[in-house]
């Protein structure tokens, strides 16, 4: 596991090393160093924030003959009904229960973007449920 303070630590010394050749003598090291400190500390926090954050969307994709629902799909305007035949493109979720939050509540960023049953009437193709029916 990410072990923060002990990799900070290794950044610094390693930074240190290098700068201190070329920093002006007449300087402390105390107050060139101490705002490195900061600086990468926060950029290790940053880093951290961002990728948790980043586990927090995943893709769907609606599958055949599930229901339609308004809030995680669309149609692109068009008048269809019926349940899902074809996701053409993946909706993005944002999972807002993550790392032990207490209630369950996903946010579509991206609605997936679906084709309903009626939009392939004129096909006359039998639906995935007709097949299993038979």
């Amino acid at each position: 596991m990410f072990d923060g303070p002990a990799v900070e630590g290794r950044i610094l010394r390693r930074i240190r090393r290098i700068l201190r050749p070329i920093h002006p003598r007449e300087t402390p090291d105390d107050i060139i160093f101490e705002k490195l400190q900061e600086y990468i500390h926060n950029a290790i926090d940053l880093a951290i924030t961002m990728r948790l954050e980043q586990a927090r969307f995943v893709s769907t994709f609606p599958i055949q003959a599930a229901a339609f629902q308004a809030s995680r799909h669309s149609t692109g305007g068009e008048d269809q009904s019926g349940p899902i035949r074809m996701c053409i493109f993946p909706g993005i979720i944002k999972q807002t229960m993550f790392l032990g939050a207490s209630t369950p509540v996903d946010i579509s960023i991206f609605k997936a973007r679906v084709h309903l049953e009626s939009a392939f009437e004129q096909l006359h193709l039998n639906s995935p449920l007709q097949k299993e029916n038979k």
